[in-house]
């Protein structure tokens, strides 16, 4: 018995679309991430401290060199974020093109972001090579003044230890030149294999199941929760 099978060839590129689509994220995003690691420290030194600022909407600043400049330049410090460079202040820099990737707005929504390399970025006493950035266009008038984000492509490769009250980063490329209180309250993290952000698990109600939160400088001071979480967890009154 001979048995004929028809497809629709719209309905196969349809077909073709929506398996190869997740695949192709998948894959842009993995290579994406991979490029904004990137990035070689040659510096020698093993502790500095640098100051910092806020910025008007309350993000912590810190003063970069970029491209082997003799000036600073603003950029925020963000544990949730990759490297990146404002549109506005690209052309500034002279960076080289590396690429594309896919980002993820607040909305939800993913857009395509060109990566940029730069030869050379120092904070404080250290220095990388090769640095890559996504390019990001910010439509805010409270950033025109801050160039980009220094995020986990650089902070992963070195020890940040924030002093709020003096208002100073000590970074060391080890834990043990860093002086760690007694009384430090030590929490176990959790790192995206492909962001590399920082989660930790917490409870907000006693007795409730633990929810993984984000740890993110970047974040204004404002705890923000899924309406979910609180749904689940909070008690308005």
């Amino acid at each position: 018995m001979n048995i004929k099978i028809f497809i629709n060839r719209s309905l196969l590129g349809i077909l073709i679309i929506a398996t190869c689509g997740p695949i192709f994220i998948f894959v842009t995003i993995s290579r994406q991430h991979k490029k904004t690691m990137q990035g070689e420290m040659v510096s020698e030194s093993s502790i500095d401290t640098i100051p910092f600022t806020y910025s008007s909407t309350g993000h912590i600043v810190i003063p970069v060199h970029v491209q082997g400049s003799q000036e600073t330049f603003p950029f925020f410090l963000d544990t949730g974020a990759s490297n990146i460079i404002f549109s506005s202040h690209k052309n500034q820099f002279k960076l080289k093109r590396n690429g594309f990737g896919i980002g993820k707005g607040a909305s939800l929504n993913f857009f395509t972001t060109k990566i940029n390399q730069c030869s050379l970025v120092q904070i404080g006493a250290f220095m990388f090579k090769e640095v890559s950035f996504e390019e990001v266009n910010i439509n805010s008038d409270c950033v025109d003044e801050i160039c980009g984000i220094i995020g986990t492509g650089i902070m992963h490769n070195l020890e940040w230890q924030i002093d709020f009250n003096n208002m100073e980063i000590i970074i060391a490329d080890s834990l043990k030149h860093l002086q760690i209180p007694a009384d430090a309250i030590s929490l176990p993290l959790e790192q995206n294999p492909f962001t590399s952000h920082l989660h930790t698990k917490i409870k907000f109600r006693k007795n409730k199941r633990q929810h993984s939160v984000l740890i993110d400088v970047g974040n204004s001071g404002t705890l923000n929760l899924k309406k979910s979480t609180k749904k689940s967890t909070c008690k308005f009154t």
